[in-house]
């Protein structure tokens, strides 16, 4: 069993904001959120550093960004999403749903989105993710090859 410590962090709790916290953590899961310093050999002292819930975000449309950070250099998809995945967890973002349009219209297309797809997919299976990434299909109701491509 593994166990240690982090002191002096600044917790965010469901309805407090718990300062100077002593948070323990067992086998990787937090069992205890304190006031009080426990009698544990292995600690760390994060200076008022916050401690929060990972964050989830419902809507990004950040991959799309990511492939294409110009209009003429376009990154393989695979590494685009490391790329961004790394940077949200970096914002505290555990989990995100990439908004992912299934439309024909200027740089989206149905055949990009089933790109996306597949490679967001196949990533989240695979044991080397730093976040829990979801897909957002989205549907455009004024563009009918959307509809098909995603049916």
């Amino acid at each position: 069993m593994s166990i240690f410590q982090i002191e002096n962090a600044t917790a965010v709790l469901p309805n407090d904001v718990l300062h100077n916290a002593c948070i323990i953590v067992e086998d990787g899961i937090i069992v205890k959120i304190s006031e009080h310093r426990a009698d544990i050999p292995r600690s760390v002292d994060v200076h008022e550093a916050i401690c929060m819930p990972g964050v989830v975000d419902s809507h990004s449309d950040g991959l799309e960004t990511e492939i294409l950070p110009r209009p003429s250099a376009r990154l393989p998809l695979d590494f685009s999403l490391r790329s961004f995945e790394a940077r949200v967890r970096s914002a505290g973002i555990t989990t995100l749903y990439h908004g992912i349009g299934f439309e024909n219209d200027g740089p989206r297309s149905v055949e990009l989105a089933h790109q996306f797809v597949d490679a967001i997919h196949d990533y989240s299976h695979s044991n080397n993710t730093l976040i829990e990434n979801k897909v957002l299909y989205r549907l455009d109701a004024r563009d009918a090859d959307g509809h098909e491509g995603l049916t």
